[in-house]
């Protein structure tokens, strides 16, 4: 059978809930090396997703919810998960990988790429430049340190990250950030780390297992004009629309306080996606600040195709208390009973915040994102 027609009727079935996600994902998982190459894989995909996205059903009803129980636990997995308010499907599965999720975006919303860093597939970045052949081989001849190194400078002058296309909680771990030196190396000494056995070969990996098909994408590098980190933030969406107030310096920085701007920014880039593509769809954007007024989105985080939360910062009781009250403002839900007030006061798992996370963290976080709830803590700690 034709790969694009198996990969559509997949998809279909499973939009239609005849078969479970892991169901749907068990098949591809299997299946690295294809007749056709990564980019066609690729393609393939996105324009099967495109075309099932689009038969996508849009909720408008809503549903009230008794809470027995104040935690995230009980939002997430009774709540949202139970009655489909948020997905947990392939398309959030493919979502995560890195190199899927803007090339998905830039099918169904062109000129959206504005919105990321240049970003591409490591492989197709070798092509173009010439170091790696149309049979998935590295030159010999084109591979001297001094010749990948002008190529990285000719494709990206302001530099560049070569990182994993799936996996999540890094720490920057397996990434080459500007460090030409450290990628010739392992390129020259581990092609196959980077391009597979051949021009066949498709990437898959634990988290996701086969998703865009590429182990590695290559992205220019953000940097603010006097160098160092730029400001970075996490910024909460549901459906096609910002989780109001959920916004988080990534580093705790209390200087870091764009909050709202940031919002602005990523509800301009949520108003250009078409209501299909993020129906059902609860994300966390990891959003940098490259100069007042300049912000780049690096990558959306989402549940990975499990019913589990899309975000770390969800382990927050101000977080659960950001999402509840958006949840309800825009009607998709509403909580009863007397503990639903725990949820809306940003007090839903707050002891298992700071069993998590440290008495210290949670003070910290929440002196920026709720101060009134912060000195109430600060007044009861012994």
């Amino acid at each position: 059978m034709n790969w694009s027609v198996l990969l559509t009727i997949t998809a279909l079935i499973t939009w239609l809930g005849l078969i479970s996600p892991a169901m749907a994902q068990g098949p591809a998982c299997e299946a690295v090396f294809l007749d056709s190459t990564a980019q066609e894989y690729l393609n393939s995909q996105i324009e099967t997703f495109a075309s099932a996205r689009r038969r996508t059903h849009i909720k408008t009803t809503t549903k009230s919810f008794e809470v027995t129980s104040a935690t995230r636990n009980f939002l997430l997995n009774e709540v949202l998960y139970k009655e489909r308010i948020v997905e947990a499907s392939d398309f959030s599965r493919l979502m995560s990988d890195k190199l899927f999720q803007v090339e998905f975006l830039k099918k169904v919303s062109p000129g959206i790429e504005k919105f990321f860093p240049k970003t591409e597939s490591f492989r197709e970045f070798l092509k173009a430049a010439g170091i790696q052949n149309e049979q998935g081989q590295i030159l010999k001849n084109a591979t001297t340190p001094e010749q990948v190194l002008a190529a990285l400078e000719k494709h990206y002058p302001q530099g560049f990250v070569v990182k994993p296309t799936a996996g999540y909680n890094t720490g920057g771990r397996g990434f080459y950030i500007n460090d030409a030196k450290a990628l010739v190396h392992d390129l020259i000494n581990e092609p196959t780390k980077f391009l597979g056995a051949d021009k066949n070969f498709l990437f898959k990996s634990d988290e996701l297992g086969l998703a865009s098909g590429e182990g590695f994408l290559i992205q220019e590098m953000l940097s603010p004009a006097g160098g160092g980190r730029p400001p970075e933030y996490r910024v909460h969406t549901f459906e096609g629309r910002v989780v109001e107030g959920a916004t988080e310096s990534r580093w705790l920085n209390p200087q870091e306080r764009n909050f709202k701007q940031m919002e602005n920014f990523v509800q301009n880039f949520l108003s250009r996606l078409p209501k299909e593509a993020t129906a059902r769809q609860a994300w966390g954007l990891d959003v940098v600040e490259v100069s007042p007024g300049n912000y780049r989105i690096i990558e959306i985080n989402t549940n990975r195709g499990h019913e589990i939360q899309w975000s770390g910062y969800l382990i927050s009781s101000f977080q659960l208390g950001a999402l509840t009250r958006h949840l309800e403002k825009h009607g998709v839900l509403k909580l009863t009973g007397p503990l639903a007030e725990t949820f809306r006061k940003n007090k839903a798992g707050l002891e298992a915040w700071i069993r998590k996370e440290g008495y210290e963290t949670v003070i910290e976080d929440l002196k920026i994102n709720d101060p009134e709830l912060a000195y109430e803590l600060l007044q009861q700690k012994p």
